[in-house]
């Protein structure tokens, strides 16, 4: 199984709200070296790993990557995610985009939505990712809408 920038990401968010846990700041570091490792060993300057790829450099990709060698295909798949979370970014939908996702949670309480575990989680990465206050009180208070909840099911 490739390692891939989405799944960097999620080790690099993990080692920071692990509040300095060694094992997750090793496994963070262990796993920064080898996708780095992995993009010297797939990038060079002819097929380069670039930082916004074009919707031709990725069709480029796609097509090099239907001759079944497994290099072109992998560079075709980190290309692919790359590009996909550029325009995840760029639509707000992205996991570091906290802003909007901090947005959709404040308006579930407003409304009196039913709060899941799914929102309690997007709360602790905002809170983690911007550690601040109100941050913070946000998924303080989903946790604690979530756990009425399930009290007042529990009934």
């Amino acid at each position: 199984m490739m390692l891939t920038e989405s799944k960097l990401e999620k080790l690099r968010i993990a080692a920071k709200a692990s509040g300095g846990h060694p094992g997750k700041l090793a496994a963070y570091a262990a796993a920064k070296r080898e996708f780095e490792a992995l993009i010297d060993a797939l990038f060079d300057e002819d097929t380069p790993y670039v930082q916004s790829p074009s919707e031709q450099y990725l069709n480029h990709l796609a097509r090099a990557a239907e001759s079944g060698q497994e290099v072109d295909i992998a560079r075709y798949e980190l290309i692919k995610e790359r590009r996909a979370n550029m325009d995840a970014r760029i639509n707000g939908d992205d996991v570091r985009s906290y802003k909007g996702n901090v947005h959709q949670l404040r308006e579930v309480l407003r409304k009196g939505d039913k709060i899941t575990a799914a929102h309690v989680q997007a709360a602790a990465e905002a809170a983690v990712q911007n550690g601040s206050i109100d941050n913070h009180v946000l998924y303080a208070t989903l946790k604690r809408q979530l756990e009425q909840q399930a009290a007042e099911g529990d009934r």
